[in-house]
C-alpha cells in the first residue's frame, strides 16, 4: 500500500515521522530508492511557460523524481508523438508500451496540470513505500453509464466490452472466448464504470507487468492511435443499449470519428 492512504487519515504534515515509523517496523529502506518517473500527458498547456516542478532539480531532489516528457509540437525535437489521441491515455499507455522493458519501479501518471485535481500530489510522490502497488491520486469518485455518452452510447458500450476483451486475454473470436465473455458481460445487462476521477495515478512496475507487452499494445491502438475504439460496425445484437434501449440515440448513426465531442476537445491533452 501507499502511505499517502494513511496520511490522508492523519494529517499531511507528518509524512517524515510517517516514514521513519514505517522503517523501523518493516525493517526495509524506505522510498527515498525507488526509482519514480512522473509522465505528464501535455499537449499546449506549457507553450508560455513549464511548471516549476519540471525544471527545478531541487523539487525533484525532494521528492525523488525525475519527468519524461512526450511532445506534440515539433516533429524535430525528442519524444515526439504524432498521433493525439485518447486524452491523457493515449500518452500513458505509450509511455508504457515504449519503456515496458525499462519501467522504473513506479510511474506517476499526471495531467498538464496535476495541481487543479489534487493540490497534494508532490507530497504523495515522496511518500510512496517500497511496496507500492496502486493508488489513485484524485479522490473524487463517480460512477457512468453509458447514457452520459448519448448520442455515441451505442459505441461507448462497444468500446467498454472490445477494452475489456483485450485485457481479459477473450479477443479471438473462437467459441469457447465468445461464451466466457457473455458468461462474465451479458447483454442482457447494462454496462457502468465507477472509478476516480480525472485519471492521475501511482502504479508500479510488477502491477503493469501483469498484463503482457502484447495487450499494452492492443490498448495503445484502440484507445490511443485509431480515429475510434471500434473501427468496424457494432455488433448490435451483443448491446444492452441497443436491444433493450430502443431510442433515436441508441439507433446506427454517424460513426464516432466523425463527431468532434468524441474525437476532438479542448483540454489537456487533447487534439
Amino acid at each position: 500500500k501507499l502511505l499517502p492512504t494513511v496520511r490522508r487519515q492523519i494529517g499531511s504534515g507528518r509524512c517524515g515521522l510517517l516514514l521513519v515509523i514505517f522503517q523501523f517496523l518493516l525493517h526495509i529502506e524506505i522510498g527515498w530508492t525507488l526509482s519514480k518517473v512522473v509522465i505528464p500527458a501535455v499537449y499546449k498547456e506549457w507553450v508560455q511557460n513549464s511548471p516549476e516542478w519540471v525544471t527545478s532539480t531541487e523539487i525533484q531532489t525532494r521528492h525523488n523524481f525525475t519527468v519524461f516528457l512526450y511532445q506534440k509540437l515539433d516533429p524535430s525535437k525528442p519524444n515526439y508523438l504524432a498521433i493525439n489521441r485518447g486524452s491523457e491515455g493515449g500518452v500513458y499507455l505509450r509511455y508504457i508500451v515504449d519503456h515496458y522493458e525499462t519501467l522504473p519501479d513506479v510511474m506517476v501518471f499526471v495531467h498538464a496540470h496535476p495541481h487543479d485535481h489534487q493540490k497534494n500530489w508532490l507530497d504523495y510522490v515522496g511518500c510512496i513505500a517500497p511496496t507500492a502497488n496502486y493508488i489513485n491520486i484524485n479522490f473524487t469518485n463517480l460512477c457512468r453509464n453509458t447514457h452520459y455518452w448519448k448520442h455515441v452510447e451505442v459505441w461507448v458500450e462497444q468500446c467498454f466490452r472490445d477494452v475489456l476483451k483485450i485485457v481479459w486475454g477473450l479477443n479471438h473470436g473462437t467459441p469457447e472466448n465468445i461464451t466466457a465473455f457473455h458468461n462474465l458481460v451479458p447483454s442482457s445487462r447494462p454496462i457502468a464504470v465507477c472509478l476516480s476521477c480525472c485519471n492521475q495515478f501511482i502504479v508500479s512496475r510488477d502491477a503493469i507487468r501483469r498484463l503482457p507487452l502484447t495487450v499494452w499494445r492492443q490498448l495503445l491502438l484502440v484507445l490511443g492511435e485509431q480515429p475510434a475504439c471500434r473501427l468496424e460496425e457494432p455488433d448490435y445484437e451483443n448491446l444492452f443499449v441497443y436491444r433493450n434501449q430502443p431510442t433515436e440515440a441508441n439507433k446506427p448513426g454517424p460513426e464516432p470519428a466523425d463527431l468532434p465531442q468524441y474525437n476532438e476537445r479542448k483540454g489537456e491533452g487533447f487534439v
